[in-house]
Formats: structure tokens, C-alpha cells, sequence
């Protein structure tokens, strides 16, 4: 998908202004501001976890159903024991940025090449993670998984239910838009 992506992304980006870059920069910045804020990286490992249980309730309940009091408080519990990476993710994503932002120093330089950096880059995310942080992650991913199917063992029949028809929605949405999506490309050949 990258690589099918990439030439025209490449020729977008090649368009960009020095003034549109720090336009982004910006953007970046701000986002930065408010990751550190909701994710409470200044905050108490007590204050992480709560903020991540509400993420994680707000999740289920936006995606798949409404859950009981009882329920979220179980969650809460069960996050307490999600390893604290935040100020690492935090740590990488800066470096993603600045990769990213320095990637773009090379917009206007042969368009093949800038193609291949961005391919390159867009496709090696783990590249430049520490291993310390690596592991952490990896051990996170497990961990949620393993929390997300305890969520959904407290689901009540009537919950279950209404998950299953949500995620039969989502299906049925994916298979039109990739309908759509064949559709474009058979009519653009």
C-alpha cells in the first residue's frame, strides 16, 4: 500500500512551501502539547492510569457498546497493569516528527529518490526505536489484547449483541467503500 501510495505523495509533499512546513511544524507542536496533556506525562503513574482507563472506557463504549459502572471500574483495574510507556511513545513520536520533517528537506531534490526515501521511511517505523522501548511496546500490545478480551468476557448477552451488530456494521461499511474503491479504479483504467 505505501509503495502504491508513495509516488503521489511524494509529489504532493514536493509542493510544499517552506511557509506550509512550519505551518505543519506548528501543528505538530500543538499536538505534541496535547498528547502530553491527555496522556498526563507530567502527571503521577496514578494519574497515567487513569487517564489511560478513561481512553480505553471511552474506546469500547464509542466503538463497540455502553458499558455499566461496574464494568468501567473493572477496567480501571485491569489498566493498572499496562506497563508505563508513555513518556517513551512520547519520545518516539518526536523522533518520528523530526525524521519526518527532515525527510521533507529533500522535497525538491530528484523525485525518484525523495519517492524511495519516503518509502523507506514510511515503512520502517520501528527503525531508531530503542530496544528498551521496543520491548515495552511489544509487552503493552500483548497486555491490552489480553485486557480487551477480559472486557469482553464481562459483556452481558444484550452487550454482546450489540457489539457483534456493531462490528457487522463496520464490515458491511468496509465492503462499500472497497466496492467503491474497485469501482474507481476498474473506471479510471
Amino acid at each position: 500500500m505505501i509503495r502504491h501510495a508513495a509516488p503521489e505523495a511524494a509529489a504532493l509533499l514536493a509542493t510544499l512551501t517552506p511557509a506550509q512546513i512550519e505551518i505543519l511544524q506548528r501543528k505538530l507542536d500543538a499536538g505534541n502539547k496535547k498528547y502530553a496533556r491527555t496522556h498526563k506525562l507530567k502527571g503521577t503513574a496514578e494519574e497515567r492510569h487513569e487517564a489511560e482507563a478513561k481512553r480505553m472506557t471511552k474506546t469500547i463504549r464509542d466503538w463497540l457498546t455502553p458499558l455499566t459502572a461496574e464494568q468501567e471500574q473493572r477496567i480501571a483495574i485491569l489498566v493498572r497493569e499496562l506497563p508505563q510507556i508513555q513518556h517513551l511513545r512520547y519520545a518516539d513520536r518526536l523522533r518520528r516528527q523530526k525524521e519526518f520533517i527532515e525527510l521533507l528537506a529533500h522535497r525538491t531534490e530528484d523525485r525518484a529518490r525523495f519517492t524511495a526515501r519516503l518509502i523507506d521511511w514510511a515503512s520502517h517505523w520501528e527503525r531508531g526505536r530503542s530496544p528498551e522501548f521496543q520491548k515495552r511496546l511489544e509487552a503493552t500490545r500483548l497486555k491490552r489484547a489480553e485486557i480487551y478480551v477480559a472486557v469482553e468476557r464481562m459483556f452481558t448477552s444484550e452487550q454482546r449483541l450489540a457489539y457483534l451488530q456493531r462490528i457487522q456494521s463496520y464490515s458491511e461499511d468496509f465492503t462499500q467503500l472497497a466496492q467503491r474503491e474497485s469501482g474507481t479504479a476498474t473506471a479510471a483504467r
